[in-house]
């Protein structure tokens, strides 16, 4: 290279800092043998800083800017517009930098999605192409491959999690590679995650793989993109695969010590019977989808203290809102009447304790709410109507002393009564459940249409 000083101006250096309006100083260069210069770094009064000691600058040619094999010249131009001053140049560096090199086209072959149970194994492929290298029978020599995985549907290049791949020498018989690595047994925890695939050559510059059902290519989250994963607890240990109960009545004895702990902290802020942290003990869940509207009932009988069971009409919910829920430090049985429920809608059990004990034996039961009377009080003596209805329910044969009114996912919902007249006026058309008590404690639970 050639560095060309043409200076302008000078005379005897005046050892004081340089005023404004002096001029410029101009770091060029060319690559056309000087015909034409680029400026590459400007000092002048907008960026000079007025001092009697030196500063160090640096300047960046733009990649691709500079043809291989062409030769580079660079010159400092100073140009004087007022005073004397000197201009003192010192260490001058000239470095071409790294270009690193990368393969010429990955992909994230297949599976585009899968499900796995938690510590299963879960392979999911690549393939790789560099010109000259994966061309030949067998495995193109400095090719490194890798396939990574995140909680977050996002770019793979800012994901931290990558297991090294291995080369499928059974892969295809095209002009590419293939790798191939078990990312289900690095996965300890349920939920969904996404998997791409990485390459380098020689250590160069990563290059990420994205998957496209005509190919796929480099990753750009719109038509190359991520594999999805759903990773499965054992049966019972999470919301996503939960024990299901297809009929009822339903009896079960366990111990929550047979499950995992996935999910910490308070069941919810309304519904649930407690807002404290009885989520932080091992956790079992159970799943029940009715298929007529009604009711149920649910005791859970614990063998220690400090435990809950807490119902949900969706995953999400939990540790948000429960539908029912029942929990104290005691031992007594932690019982849920009359719970209404809709026909096609997926109940969710979660019985669970505080991290100390940690872990409980319990009793489940849940059957079918008989809409009736209790204490012996007989349900045909008692009349609701009109049913439908679409202002006020009648109720003979029974005075009421309280009254509370369930909506089918359980809610409850506000209403008024006086005497044996209960306003239903203001609810929204759809089916409820009435629940009627006396001061002697008998109750009756009936269904009720509000047209």
């Amino acid at each position: 290279m050639c560095i060309r000083d043409s200076f302008t101006g000078a005379s005897t250096p005046p050892g004081t800092a340089t005023p404004a309006g002096w001029g410029s100083s101009t770091l060029q260069y060319t690559i056309d043998g000087g015909t034409t210069w680029v400026d590459l770094l400007v000092i002048n009064d907008s960026n000079h800083v007025v001092s009697t000691s030196c500063a160090t600058k640096t300047a960046t040619i733009p990649a691709g800017t500079v043809p291989t094999g062409t030769s580079v010249q660079m010159r400092f131009n100073h140009v004087r517009l007022a005073g004397d001053w000197y201009i003192y140049l010192d260490n001058i560096s000239i470095q071409q930098a790294f270009s690193a090199e990368t393969v010429d086209w990955g992909n994230l072959q297949w599976p585009p999605n899968g499900t796995a149970n938690v510590g299963a194994a879960f392979d999911a492929y690549g393939q790789v192409y560099k010109a000259g290298v994966t061309e030949p029978a067998g495995q193109g020599a400095g090719i490194n491959a890798w396939v990574g995985y995140s909680t977050s549907n996002t770019d793979p290049s800012t994901w931290s999690n990558w297991i090294p791949a291995t080369y499928n020498a059974a892969g295809p018989s095209n002009n590419n590679d293939e790798y191939s690595a078990n990312i289900g047994g690095a996965i300890a925890a349920p939920g969904t995650y996404y998997y791409a695939t990485r390459y380098n050559y020689n250590g160069g510059a990563y290059y990420y793989g994205g998957y496209n059902a005509t190919g796929g290519g480099a990753w750009d989250g719109t038509n190359n993109v991520n594999g999805v994963l759903s990773v499965l607890a054992p049966v019972g240990f999470a919301c996503n695969n939960p024990i299901q109960i297809s009929s009822l009545p339903y009896s079960t004895s366990d111990n929550t010590s047979n499950y995992g702990d996935y999910i910490d902290g308070t069941p919810g802020a309304t519904g649930c019977g407690s807002t404290s942290n009885y989520l932080n003990g091992n956790d079992v869940f159970y799943s029940y989808t009715p298929t007529t509207d009604g009711a149920i009932d649910v005791t859970m009988t614990p063998g220690g203290t400090w435990s809950g069971i807490f119902v949900y009409t969706s995953c999400s919910n939990i540790g948000t809102g429960c539908v029912a829920g029942v929990a104290n430090s005691g031992s007594t049985p932690r019982v849920i009447t009359a719970m209404p429920v809709t026909a096609g809608t997926t109940y969710y059990f979660v019985i669970s304790t505080w991290a100390a004990p940690q872990t409980v034996s319990y009793q489940l039961q849940i059957s079918q709410h008989v809409m009736g009377v209790s204490n012996g009080v007989k349900a045909s003596n008692v009349e609701i109507y009109p049913n439908p209805t679409s202002d006020v329910l009648n109720v003979k044969g029974m005075t009421p002393a309280s009254v509370k009114v369930f909506a089918m996912d359980g809610k409850a919902v506000p209403v008024t009564f006086d005497g044996s007249i209960i306003n239903m006026h203001k609810l929204p058309a759809g089916a409820y459940i009435v629940q009627i008590t006396d001061k002697e404690g008998n109750t009756v639970s009936k269904r009720i249409v509000k047209k």
